[in-house]
Protein backbone atom coordinates (compact mmCIF):
# COMPACT_ATOMS: atom_id res chain seq x y z
CA UNK A 1 0.00 0.00 0.00
CA UNK A 2 2.75 2.37 0.97
CA UNK A 3 4.78 1.33 -2.06
CA UNK A 4 1.80 2.01 -4.30
CA UNK A 5 1.44 5.52 -2.88
CA UNK A 6 5.09 6.25 -3.42
CA UNK A 7 4.94 4.89 -6.96
CA UNK A 8 1.97 7.10 -7.72
CA UNK A 9 3.42 10.41 -9.00
CA UNK A 10 0.51 12.49 -7.72
CA UNK A 11 0.62 10.96 -4.25
CA UNK A 12 4.41 11.26 -4.02
CA UNK A 13 4.27 14.89 -5.08
CA UNK A 14 1.62 15.60 -2.45
CA UNK A 15 3.71 13.98 0.28
CA UNK A 16 6.77 16.01 -0.78
CA UNK A 17 4.81 19.28 -0.57
CA UNK A 18 3.52 18.37 2.88
CA UNK A 19 7.07 17.55 3.94
CA UNK A 20 8.28 20.98 2.82
CA UNK A 21 5.55 22.64 4.87
CA UNK A 22 6.76 21.13 8.13
CA UNK A 23 7.57 23.84 10.76
CA UNK A 24 11.10 22.69 11.46
CA UNK A 25 12.07 23.40 7.85
CA UNK A 26 10.90 27.01 8.15
CA UNK A 27 12.94 27.86 11.24
CA UNK A 28 15.69 30.46 10.63
CA UNK A 29 17.44 30.12 13.96
CA UNK A 30 21.05 31.30 13.60
CA UNK A 31 20.56 33.40 10.47
CA UNK A 32 20.44 36.62 12.51
CA UNK A 33 23.72 35.71 14.19
CA UNK A 34 25.35 35.08 10.83
CA UNK A 35 24.10 38.40 9.46
CA UNK A 36 25.33 40.19 12.58
CA UNK A 37 28.74 38.55 12.20
CA UNK A 38 29.02 40.09 8.73
CA UNK A 39 27.64 43.54 9.59
CA UNK A 40 29.09 44.06 13.10
CA UNK A 41 32.76 44.52 12.12
CA UNK A 42 31.85 47.15 9.54
CA UNK A 43 29.49 48.94 11.91
CA UNK A 44 32.00 48.90 14.78
CA UNK A 45 34.78 50.15 12.50
CA UNK A 46 32.57 53.06 11.39
CA UNK A 47 31.81 53.94 15.00
CA UNK A 48 35.49 53.86 15.93
CA UNK A 49 36.31 55.95 12.87
CA UNK A 50 33.75 58.58 13.86
CA UNK A 51 35.11 58.63 17.42
CA UNK A 52 38.70 58.89 16.19
CA UNK A 53 37.85 61.72 13.79
CA UNK A 54 36.06 63.67 16.50
CA UNK A 55 38.92 63.17 18.94
CA UNK A 56 41.54 64.32 16.43
CA UNK A 57 39.48 67.40 15.57
CA UNK A 58 39.34 68.32 19.25
CA UNK A 59 43.10 67.84 19.62
CA UNK A 60 43.79 69.81 16.43
CA UNK A 61 41.66 72.68 17.68
CA UNK A 62 43.51 72.66 21.02
CA UNK A 63 46.90 72.74 19.28
CA UNK A 64 45.85 75.65 17.08
CA UNK A 65 44.64 77.51 20.16
CA UNK A 66 47.82 76.70 22.11
CA UNK A 67 50.08 77.95 19.32
CA UNK A 68 47.97 81.08 18.88
CA UNK A 69 47.86 81.98 22.58
CA UNK A 70 51.56 81.18 23.07
CA UNK A 71 52.53 83.42 20.15
CA UNK A 72 50.38 86.25 21.46
CA UNK A 73 52.03 85.95 24.84
CA UNK A 74 55.53 85.54 23.41
CA UNK A 75 55.30 88.58 21.16
CA UNK A 76 55.15 90.83 24.23
CA UNK A 77 58.52 89.62 25.49
CA UNK A 78 57.12 89.17 28.97
CA UNK A 79 57.04 86.34 31.48
CA UNK A 80 54.73 85.05 34.21
CA UNK A 81 55.66 85.21 37.90
CA UNK A 82 59.04 83.67 38.62
CA UNK A 83 59.08 81.78 35.31
CA UNK A 84 61.49 82.69 32.53
CA UNK A 85 60.13 83.83 29.18
CA UNK A 86 60.69 80.36 27.73
CA UNK A 87 59.07 78.53 30.64
CA UNK A 88 56.15 80.96 30.64
CA UNK A 89 55.47 80.28 26.96
CA UNK A 90 55.74 76.52 27.46
CA UNK A 91 53.35 76.70 30.40
CA UNK A 92 50.90 78.71 28.31
CA UNK A 93 50.99 76.02 25.61
CA UNK A 94 50.33 73.23 28.11
CA UNK A 95 47.53 75.06 29.93
CA UNK A 96 45.68 76.07 26.77
CA UNK A 97 46.01 72.68 25.05
CA UNK A 98 44.81 70.84 28.14
CA UNK A 99 41.86 73.19 28.65
CA UNK A 100 40.70 73.23 25.01
CA UNK A 101 40.95 69.45 24.67
CA UNK A 102 39.03 68.74 27.86
CA UNK A 103 41.97 66.82 29.26
CA UNK A 104 42.41 64.58 26.20
CA UNK A 105 45.85 66.01 25.49
CA UNK A 106 48.64 64.98 27.83
CA UNK A 107 50.59 68.25 28.38
CA UNK A 108 53.82 66.36 29.00
CA UNK A 109 53.73 64.93 25.47
CA UNK A 110 53.40 68.29 23.73
CA UNK A 111 56.32 69.45 21.60
CA UNK A 112 56.99 73.14 21.08
CA UNK A 113 59.26 74.50 18.36
CA UNK A 114 60.05 78.16 17.74
CA UNK A 115 61.99 79.67 14.85
CA UNK A 116 62.89 83.36 14.61
CA UNK A 117 63.19 85.30 11.36
CA UNK A 118 64.10 88.84 10.37
CA UNK A 119 60.60 89.38 8.99
CA UNK A 120 57.37 87.59 8.16
CA UNK A 121 58.33 87.55 4.49
CA UNK A 122 61.48 85.53 5.20
CA UNK A 123 59.69 82.72 7.03
CA UNK A 124 60.66 79.21 5.90
CA UNK A 125 62.79 80.53 3.06
CA UNK A 126 66.37 79.35 2.33
CA UNK A 127 69.43 81.39 3.09
CA UNK A 128 70.48 83.58 0.14
CA UNK A 129 73.35 82.18 -1.94
CA UNK A 130 75.17 82.83 -5.21
CA UNK A 131 74.30 80.14 -7.75
CA UNK A 132 77.70 80.10 -9.47
CA UNK A 133 76.95 77.20 -11.83
CA UNK A 134 73.35 78.32 -12.38
CA UNK A 135 71.84 74.91 -11.72
CA UNK A 136 69.15 76.30 -9.45
CA UNK A 137 70.58 74.50 -6.41
CA UNK A 138 73.04 75.32 -3.68
CA UNK A 139 76.32 73.44 -4.09
CA UNK A 140 79.06 73.13 -1.50
CA UNK A 141 81.57 75.91 -1.94
CA UNK A 142 79.14 78.48 -3.28
CA UNK A 143 78.87 81.73 -1.38
CA UNK A 144 75.90 82.05 0.98
CA UNK A 145 74.73 84.43 3.66
CA UNK A 146 74.77 82.69 7.02
CA UNK A 147 71.73 84.38 8.52
CA UNK A 148 71.15 81.87 11.33
CA UNK A 149 74.84 81.57 12.28
CA UNK A 150 75.06 77.78 11.90
CA UNK A 151 78.22 77.82 9.81
CA UNK A 152 76.54 76.00 6.92
CA UNK A 153 73.91 76.75 4.30
CA UNK A 154 70.37 75.96 5.46
CA UNK A 155 67.12 75.52 3.53
CA UNK A 156 65.42 77.45 6.31
CA UNK A 157 67.11 80.74 7.19
CA UNK A 158 65.36 80.98 10.54
CA UNK A 159 67.10 80.65 13.89
CA UNK A 160 65.78 77.56 15.66
CA UNK A 161 64.95 77.57 19.38
CA UNK A 162 64.75 81.34 19.43
CA UNK A 163 61.79 83.42 20.55
CA UNK A 164 63.22 86.36 18.65
CA UNK A 165 64.21 89.88 19.51
CA UNK A 166 61.94 92.91 19.33
CA UNK A 167 60.54 93.46 15.87
CA UNK A 168 61.51 89.98 14.67
CA UNK A 169 59.06 87.42 13.33
CA UNK A 170 58.62 84.09 15.10
CA UNK A 171 56.90 80.91 13.96
CA UNK A 172 55.41 78.87 16.81
CA UNK A 173 54.72 75.20 16.17
CA UNK A 174 52.97 72.92 18.66
CA UNK A 175 52.82 69.22 17.82
CA UNK A 176 51.30 66.16 19.46
CA UNK A 177 51.55 62.46 18.60
CA UNK A 178 48.08 60.95 18.90
CA UNK A 179 47.98 57.20 19.32
CA UNK A 180 44.97 56.03 17.38
CA UNK A 181 42.82 53.15 18.58
CA UNK A 182 43.21 51.77 15.07
CA UNK A 183 46.99 51.62 15.59
CA UNK A 184 46.47 47.98 16.51
CA UNK A 185 46.49 47.46 12.75
CA UNK A 186 49.98 47.51 11.29
CA UNK A 187 49.11 49.97 8.52
CA UNK A 188 47.94 52.67 10.94
CA UNK A 189 50.47 54.19 13.32
CA UNK A 190 50.56 57.30 15.45
CA UNK A 191 49.11 60.46 13.91
CA UNK A 192 51.09 63.66 14.39
CA UNK A 193 48.88 66.72 14.69
CA UNK A 194 50.38 70.19 14.36
CA UNK A 195 49.26 73.70 15.25
CA UNK A 196 51.17 76.73 13.94
CA UNK A 197 51.06 80.47 14.47
CA UNK A 198 53.34 83.15 12.95
CA UNK A 199 53.69 86.40 14.86
CA UNK A 200 55.68 89.64 14.79
CA UNK A 201 57.28 90.59 18.10
CA UNK A 202 56.41 93.90 19.63
CA UNK A 203 59.04 96.53 20.38
CA UNK A 204 59.69 95.30 23.91
CA UNK A 205 62.83 96.45 25.79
Amino acid sequence: MIVDRLNNPKTANSHFKNWLKRPWLKKDNGSAAIEFAFVAPIFITLLIGMFETGTMLIIQNSLDAAAREASRFGMTGGSTGNFSRKDSIYKKVQDVASAYSGGIVNPKLLKVAVVAYDSLDSMEKPEPYVDANENGLYDVGEYFEDLNNTGSWEEDQGESNSFGLKGEAVLYTVSYDYKSILSVFSFIGNVQLIGRSPVLNEGFP
